[in-house]
């Protein structure tokens, strides 16, 4: 399991999808949910969209929110 913090400059809608390393959609963590201006968190459990177990490995998160985009790596580890 991992937390994934971020920071929002004001409230919006956000997407917050892991993608594996050949960019194919892994999970959706948040889709269109509105979180507050300030810090924010999300759990990853190291599940996919049909509550498999993924292999360890390299992912990347996507945060689209307020017309902005981010993604970072992260390497889950079993």
């Amino acid at each position: 399991m991992t937390r994934i913090r971020f920071s929002l400059t004001e409230a919006a809608a956000v997407n917050l999808h892991v993608y594996d390393a050949a960019g194919r959609l892994v999970r959706r963590l948040l889709h269109g949910e509105v979180c507050a201006r300030g810090d924010n968190a999300t759990v990853w459990n190291g599940r996919d969209d049909a509550n498999r177990q993924v292999a360890a490995g390299v992912y990347f998160c996507r945060l689209e929110a307020g017309g902005n985009e981010a993604v970072t790596r992260i390497t889950l580890v079993k």
